[in-house]
């Protein structure tokens, strides 16, 4: 048996060797040129015994953001309140709740200068076809959709929901916008998704099951519920079912609409459908086959706590997505695509997929992508940079009537020794991301930079309340509201702006 004094004596040892190590070693060791091995020194003693320095500039700035996005979401959860009493109240002498619907006009607000403004390239006036449609809602009962694109950033409706919240609060629109038929349980948290087992997702990113054809919808997938039917056996009815429930989590514009949207193909047989809402059959439909996609309009006369689609066919229907909108106002889609770089765009049928954004009134596209770049660290990102371009020339080609809008990347944090700090080639892929919007003639918007730049994810997640996960990389709940906040006060203070310009040109 080992005494314990040899015990001890052995530990001492090992301690003296690590300490000369850490005086004798050198910080980095280089394996490569973009790999380094990381080496305990003295300095990492120093850090345990020491308070990391804060930047006391950026975290004023983060605590009066806080401050403000507090104050305004006060006033909307005031405004909010009232608008469910009078609700209430309606329903009690049995009239219509109140849609928020057609006829909507808008409301007006004080302007504040935005914390990062919105930049572009040569031709500033490439935001002008979304403010146009935005401004006709204050004339006339026009629908404008905002298609919202990104990564595993934007997951779960994080930061669409509450520009969604914050657009329809002042130009009016209703309802989440577009859902998909099958999803990962529980990412959103004002709409709960339940679905049959035997839907299949089929896309170029995000799933397992890659498309046989290229006739992809809005969601960047086409969801199918049938295996092929072998030609030796009868047709066999199969039938799939998906149904939407409130969890009373979002705004009161959420939980409303006028008019379902079903966009499908059904190539080979019809395609039977049933819609109830609470229970109450709202539709009965035989949906005819058709190879090229179909928009199903469907008007909804109440609010709603469940939506429920059931689906048969003897085919192989394709369900495109399902939108949950007003007849009038805004609707922005989040449409996440985990894992995605953003460069999957242009493998979709060129022309299938401008018919569908032209017949779904798509005014303004957001891509908001990079984070999955970040981890391949390289000298240059040139690379991204022409990939991204090249998307951004297929989105304008097969949506010219919409303006585009690249939502540069958000900062990350990794760490080093004991501290956590900002992956190096941050700005670097930033930087590729607006040369390729300014190549393209779209407009940028700088979130990095909006954050609070370098080291700004550190302040997000040891923010009180925090902001973002301890991943450092994902926004969390009130973080994705405060970025939401930003981006809705950089587009209106644009708007404005356009106002005063058409307004003087007149």
């Amino acid at each position: 048996m080992v005494s314990p004094a040899r015990s001890l004596l052995l530990l001492f040892y090992v301690a003296c060797i690590c300490i000369v190590f850490a005086v004798l070693s050198p910080k980095d060791i280089t394996l490569s040129e973009d790999l380094a091995l990381r080496v305990f020194t003295l300095e990492d003693f120093d850090l345990l015994k020491s308070k990391v320095a804060v930047d006391t500039e950026k975290e004023n700035q983060l605590l009066a953001m806080q401050a403000r996005q507090d104050s305004i979401e006060k006033a909307l959860a005031q405004q909010e309140a009232a608008l469910k009493q009078k609700n209430a109240l309606d329903s009690v002498d049995n009239a219509k709740p109140d849609t928020a619907g057609s006829g909507r006009r808008e409301k007006i607000e004080p302007v504040n200068t935005a914390v990062q403004k919105v930049e572009y390239p040569t031709n500033p006036l490439c935001m002008d076809l979304f403010f146009e449609s935005l401004r006709k809602l204050s004339r006339e009962d026009a629908f404008v959709r905002v298609l919202h694109f990104g990564d595993s950033q934007i997951e779960g409706d994080r930061i669409s929901e509450y520009l969604r919240e914050r657009l329809q609060d002042r130009f009016g629109g209703c309802g989440p916008g577009l859902l998909p038929p099958e999803t990962r349980k529980g990412m959103r948290l004002s709409i709960q998704t339940n679905f049959s087992g035997n839907w299949r997702k089929y896309a170029y990113i995000d799933s397992k099951y890659k498309p046989k054809h290229s006739r992809l919808g809005p969601l960047q997938a086409y969801y199918t519920f049938v295996q092929p039917v072998e030609a030796t056996t009868e047709p066999a009815s199969q039938s799939s079912w998906v149904k939407y429930s409130d969890t009373d989590y979002g705004s009161e514009l959420l939980r409303k609409t006028e008019v379902i949207k079903l966009i499908y193909a059904a190539p080979k047989e019809d395609l039977d459908l049933e819609v109830r809402t609470d229970g109450k059959i709202l539709a009965q439909k035989s949906l005819d086959e058709t190879t090229a996609f179909e928009i199903l309009e469907i008007p909804v006369q109440d609010n709603y706590k469940s939506i429920k689609f059931d689906f048969k066919t003897e085919g192989e229907a394709e369900i495109l997505g399902i939108s949950i909108d007003c007849k009038s106002g805004v609707a922005v889609d989040n449409i996440p695509m985990r894992g995605s770089s953003g460069i999957e765009f242009s493998k979709i049928q060129k022309e299938h997929f401008g018919k569908q954004l032209k017949a779904l009134d798509t005014k303004l596209i957001i891509l908001q992508f990079g984070v999955n770049v970040v981890p391949s660290v390289t000298s240059s990102y040139k690379f991204y940079e022409n990939l991204l371009f090249r998307q951004i020339k297929y989105l304008q080609a097969v949506c010219p009537d919409a303006s585009i809008l690249v939502v540069g990347l958000s900062d990350m944090a990794r760490k080093n020794g004991l501290n956590y700090e900002s992956y190096p080639n941050i700005e670097k892929i930033r930087d590729a991301q607006k040369n390729a919007a300014m190549r393209a003639g779209c407009a940028f918007w700088d979130l990095y930079t909006a954050m609070g730049g370098q080291n700004s994810m550190v302040s997000w997640v040891n923010a009180k309340p925090s902001l973002a996960g301890r991943d450092y990389t994902h926004f969390n709940a009130r973080g994705a509201r405060l970025v939401a906040q930003l981006l809705y006060d950089a587009l209106i203070f644009e708007y404005e702006a356009y106002k005063k310009r058409v307004d003087n040109e007149d």
